[in-house]
């Protein structure tokens, strides 16, 4: 789960014995003394970033990939909240501290992500990965896309390409691990500040102490999260399709076939589309009153949406495919982690609500 986070001391009692000033090739004028703490493993080394305040030596920042320091920057595992708390007490060991006050401190910037396995190149799929909360948008290369709010941001990435990246002796590994299907889709969230955790419904959550003890509320914000992720595909006629649904999507279906959209951009495609069922959906509406009209943009998104995820084609990878791949990868998490309340999850993930939470 906890990945990269922002740990922020405003009364450091340790030491910095085992840390390292750190190298710059470009020297810039700062308020910080910049060091790194590294960590040997056999997954190869990692370092997190330790700042020092120049004028208040009791102000310390440390940054970074907990993940990567714990187990080595080339690794597929995931933090379990027991490891979690192998870490922190690592940590305040190498910092000479008591576990005690490290619990106690603040943190700024958290990473909350999980590794799903996929039978689909992420190549193929990153693409096809168009919105979340109608947030400003970034493909790179079709190996990573971006998600970017106020202060919550997603990235979604091929995580096989990145460990192979990182070690040589893994990539020939990793190379025949693709070749027979084996794919994995790394999906993470950052919430920037406390406003971020408040909005997300965690404003409880302050301290490292309370990461720990609150460990399934980031599971659960992870499944409720990655539901909320658009993946556009192909549609197909259902039978199970209103006579309704049938007419706003009759337009869409077959879409992608049109030879002068063969090679589109995915988010301009899905853009095209939308405006072609809004056009259909707002004509629907002035036909049935103006006070349906009035409300009818809003209503619009929700279900164009909604019918990636109810009518897709079965030829392509899908939402249905990856909420199940996501379920799966939730499973094996909550074997390893008590903390994974699996059933809950799963809720979340199929966007179901309990009715006391309405």
């Amino acid at each position: 789960m906890i990945d990269k986070i922002v740990i922020r001391f405003s009364n450091f009692s340790g030491s910095l014995d085992n840390c390292r000033p750190q190298r710059e090739l470009i020297k810039k004028e700062s308020d910080w003394d910049k060091y790194r703490l590294p960590r040997s493993s056999r997954k190869g080394d990692h370092s997190l970033f330790v700042g020092v305040n120049k004028e208040d030596k009791k102000k310390v920042v440390v940054s970074g990939s907990l993940r990567n320091w714990l187990y080595g920057k080339s690794t597929f595992r995931d933090l379990t909240a027991s490891d979690f708390e192998k870490v922190v007490l690592k940590l305040a060991e190498a910092l000479h501290i008591p576990p005690s006050e490290l619990g106690k401190t603040k943190f700024t910037q958290c990473e909350i992500g999980l590794n799903v396995k996929i039978k689909t190149s992420c190549k193929e799929i990153i693409p096809k990965i168009v919105d979340y909360h109608l947030y400003d948008r970034d493909n790179v290369l079709d190996e990573t896309v971006y998600f970017n709010g106020s202060c919550k941001h997603l990235k979604i990435y091929d995580k096989t390409t990145e460990v192979a990246a990182k070690n040589e002796e893994l990539r020939e590994t990793i190379g025949v691990m693709q070749a027979k299907g084996n794919h994995i889709l790394r999906i993470e969230f950052t919430l920037d500040n406390k406003k971020a955790f408040t909005q997300s419904h965690m404003g409880f959550i302050k301290t490292i102490g309370d990461l720990h003890i609150n460990y399934s509320n980031l599971y659960e914000f992870w499944a409720k999260n990655v539901n909320d992720i658009v993946i556009m595909n192909a549609l197909e006629e259902n039978n199970s399709m209103t006579p309704k649904e049938y007419l706003f999507l009759i337009s869409l279906i077959g879409f992608d076939q049109i030879e002068s959209f063969e090679d589109v951009d995915e988010f301009e495609l899905f853009a095209e589309k939308y405006k072609r069922f809004l056009d259909s959906y707002l004509s629907y509406c002035k036909g049935v009153s103006d006070g349906a009209l009035k409300t009818a943009r809003s209503k619009a998104y929700r279900e164009f949406i909604a019918a990636f995820d109810k009518y897709p084609s079965s030829e392509e990878y899908n939402k249905k495919v990856l909420r199940g791949d996501i379920i799966l990868a939730l499973l094996r998490q909550s074997i390893k982690d008590d903390s994974a309340h699996f059933p809950t999850l799963v809720k979340s993930v199929c966007g179901v609500t309990n009715s006391n939470n309405k």
